[in-house]
């Protein structure tokens, strides 16, 4: 790894929980105790869900989510890891390379005042593991446009595409 990239990602997320024990502390000195118990509950589920992420064993996909807020100012990410506690290894490329090319399709969709969130989830069923990948807000291209761009090996995987006027919905099977 990159050692500058490993210092932006210590550095932001030592920002991180520094905003977060001020916040704590803040609540605490106005006599907010419930407002402090709430944030350091988030805190904690924050962390359980990085410990899923992290334990998934997909290096390059993980480092590309603790990234995501630098890659991609104009989306506010989260992430829901419905998997077992178990490898994930072999899909990390996949995994990977079909994140950053429904981001970059993404970018070239959006208006670029706005910010847009995403839910990002994975789960498995028994013929494939799920990158599914939900993003509401206003957007300047179609579904047609996400389909004729999306290259995929079909005996491997497949891509659907949900959408309404506010939302994209792109799942992406992987073929176990």
């Amino acid at each position: 790894m990159d050692e500058e990239l490993a210092i932006q990602i210590i550095q932001r997320y030592r920002h991180d929980v520094l905003n977060h024990l001020q916040l704590v502390s803040g609540y605490l000195t106005i006599q907010k105790p419930e407002k402090a118990e709430e944030k350091v509950n988030e805190w904690i589920q924050m962390i359980e869900d990085e410990r899923k992420l992290t334990n998934l064993d997909t290096p390059k996909f993980t480092l590309w989510i603790f990234q995501f807020s630098d890659l991609y100012k104009n989306f506010s990410l989260t992430y829901d890891i419905q998997l077992e506690n178990k490898s994930y290894h072999v899909y990390d490329q996949f995994l990977y390379r079909y994140s950053c090319m429904v981001m970059d399709l993404m970018n070239d969709m959006i208006h670029p005042s706005e910010v847009y969130p995403i839910m990002l989830q994975l789960k498995e069923t028994t013929d494939a593991l799920h990158m599914i990948m939900n993003v509401e807000g206003e957007f300047v291209k179609t579904k047609e446009d996400i389909l004729n761009t999306f290259a995929i090996d079909e005996e491997k995987m497949s891509c659907r595409i949900k959408c309404d006027n506010h939302s994209y919905e792109v799942d992406v099977a992987i073929f176990k």
